[in-house]
């Protein structure tokens, strides 16, 4: 027996929206859910949930006692991430979220965020291997505006350096999470 082949004449359509939730559940196993590229701010029913789509942004919308609820959720824990190489033109191995990498000078790189944070208030970790093959430590640049929520400037030195001297990494390390 399969629900859609019967028909209901005259119901309200709370009946008639619950006739698919019943035919999606004989015949599929799961409910549908509705997705949608705007935020909800329609009055809905208890338990009325929406699925949110836009751009690299998921949101899982339900309507419990009269207010709109969500569950935001990404499939990239790390915000943006890239593995480089800073000796002679600077070369991009692989990445996520980076635009760019603009060279500063010896071992002083801005990398460029292709969706920026929302705010400054990020995190960023970084290693680095010098060109002499040896580890090395990348460090933000220590000034007012730095970090930007569209990029974060950094230098390259070796670990006993007193000074900020900077040194050309062979491969460079850096990942970044906050709120993007």
């Amino acid at each position: 027996m399969k629900i859609d082949e019967y028909e209901f004449r005259g119901v309200p359509s709370e009946l008639t929206d619950f006739k698919e939730d019943l035919f999606n559940l004989i015949n599929f196993g799961k409910l549908s859910h509705q997705v949608v590229t705007t935020i909800p701010t329609w009055t809905a029913r208890n338990g009325e949930a929406v699925l949110y789509i836009s751009g690299n942004e998921k949101r899982w919308y339900f309507y419990l006692n009269n207010t709109w609820n969500l569950l935001s959720f990404s499939t990239q824990l790390i915000n943006g991430w890239v593995s480089f190489s800073g000796t002679g033109t600077v070369a991009i191995k692989d990445s996520f979220n980076v635009d760019s990498i603009t060279d500063n000078g010896v071992g002083d790189y801005t990398l460029n965020w292709t969706n920026t944070f929302n705010n400054v208030n990020y995190a960023v970790v970084s290693l680095a291997m010098g060109s002499g093959g040896t580890a090395t430590l990348t460090a933000i640049v220590a000034t007012g505006n730095n970090p930007l929520v569209g990029s974060v400037r950094m230098i390259n030195h070796p670990f006993d350096s007193a000074g900020q001297n900077g040194n050309d990494g062979m491969v460079i390390t850096v990942m970044a999470t906050g709120n993007v």
